[in-house]
């Protein structure tokens, strides 16, 4: 067996086959790729548990309101509301008091903001709620309430997700997706195509390119000087373009 291959197998016996509670104690919300860039106020309502307060509250740049709402468990006005529930407390909003989950998510769904709902634990583990019952709660929750349904392993899961809500509601995705997966057919996204395939050119710095020179031909015809009036173009990315456009072909059989 190679080095290459032992190191595969030693990655697959690592790997879990299953997710569960225990490993979302590993989750680090201050560790994200993409954590919150700016402060954010969260009102949270005063009967969330101490521990998910305490979580919420050791995220960076995330500052917690704790309020009487009448309208989910945590929220940012005019942005997002979220609602969170335990297992135990979904199954019993539906098989001991239904109108109380359906009075909740009809408010959810009419804030106007994106409407979450939190459910801690697998749904699927119990069997107070039969399977006809769950496929036909979750979809008139989805389908005709329009509320986003996001489940979650255990309370420290749903804490992880909540900032990582909160940016994509308040800053967006925090980076622009790449173009190389698709074939545009469009002239001008072609053109950033192209351009995305030179070294240290982003898709949101092909797009800035294009913006600041027009076209293909003029992002080829600009001296270095020029490509690094465009924002998030560097002396060695300038070079690079430059280089790119002024490279002779290959010889023959090279």
């Amino acid at each position: 067996m190679t080095a290459a291959s032992r190191a595969g197998a030693q990655q697959i016996e690592l790997q879990p086959t299953r997710w569960t509670a225990e490993d979302t104690e590993f989750l680090d919300p201050n560790a994200m790729a993409h954590p919150l860039p700016a402060p954010v106020r969260l009102m949270v309502d005063h009967r969330e548990p101490g521990e998910m307060v305490d979580r919420l509250r050791a995220i960076q740049n995330l500052e917690i309101e704790i309020a009487e709402l009448g309208i989910g468990n945590s929220l940012v006005e005019n942005h997002l509301v979220i609602e969170r529930k335990t297992i135990a407390d979904f199954v019993t909003s539906i098989t001991e008091d239904a109108m109380r989950l359906f009075h909740q998510t009809d408010r959810l769904a009419r804030f106007d903001a994106p409407a979450i709902l939190l459910i801690d634990g697998d749904l699927y583990s119990q069997t107070r709620m039969t399977l006809e019952q769950i496929a036909g709660t979750l979809s008139y929750l989805s389908v005709i309430q329009r509320v986003s349904i996001l489940p979650t392993l255990s309370l420290a899961h749903s804490a992880y997700i909540v900032p990582k809500l909160l940016r994509h509601a308040l800053f967006g995705l925090g980076h622009d997706l790449g173009l190389r997966g698709s074939r545009p057919k469009d002239p001008s996204q072609a053109a950033a195509f192209v351009l995305e395939g030179i070294p240290g050119v982003s898709a949101r710095r092909a797009r800035a390119l294009l913006r600041q020179f027009g076209t293909l031909q003029g992002v080829a015809r600009a001296e270095p000087a020029d490509l690094q009036r465009v924002l998030g173009i560097g002396p060695a990315t300038a070079r690079t373009i430059a280089a790119v456009f002024r490279a002779a072909p290959p010889e023959p059989g090279a």
